[in-house]
């Protein structure tokens, strides 16, 4: 586990137990609240950072599915 600027900060034991966002139960002791912001796959690492380094104004998206709304039968 590391902070975004690349500081170590502790271990884990497996990127399947984290997600993007938490915010609970990260096992690192710090003198503010910090989140998941980024899991690293390649290189095995879970990016913690502070709330601000996880909000985005901007989002891309691909492979786009529209639903005709006459087409939903409940809401």
């Amino acid at each position: 586990m590391v902070l975004s600027d690349g500081t170590p900060v502790g271990m884990h034991d497996g990127i399947a137990f984290f997600t993007v966002g938490q915010r609970r139960h990260l096992g690192v002791a710090a003198g503010e609240r910090l989140y998941v912001i980024r899991i690293e796959l390649a290189t095995n690492r879970v990016v913690l950072g502070k709330l601000s380094e996880l909000q985005t104004q901007e989002i891309f998206v691909s492979k786009v599915r529209y639903i005709l709304a006459d087409a939903l039968r409940t809401p």
